[in-house]
């Protein structure tokens, strides 16, 4: 997916980059997000582990991105992380893995 933040637009990939940026930043495993808040420094990890993958990177702190970060690109965001098997959608605002139904 891609997001448009202050006139730049940025690839979101979902990695085990990502997973650990997250960790290195917020100290919680993705299991662990709950909130909008965390969903948004998630995407930020999504957003600097892509740009270092790709050559592109973040020039922005997390919280000047998330100054410029709208809930539509957030809902998008969530989106991406029901198809990836994370629910992303709990009333909570917390992200899980979904568990097949038997």
């Amino acid at each position: 997916m891609e997001i448009t933040v202050k006139e730049r637009t940025y690839r979101i990939d979902l990695t085990l980059g990502a997973c650990r940026e997250y960790k290195r930043g917020s100290g919680k495993e993705i299991s662990e997000v709950s909130g909008p808040a965390d969903i948004a420094e998630l995407l930020y990890a999504c957003a600097v582990s892509t740009g270092r993958r790709t050559g592109k990177p973040v020039e922005m702190t997390m919280e000047e991105f998330c100054d410029e970060l709208t809930m539509d690109a957030l809902a998008s965001f969530m989106r991406m992380l029901e198809e990836a098997g994370l629910t992303g959608g709990e009333a909570d605002g917390s992200v899980s893995k979904k568990k097949n139904p038997r």
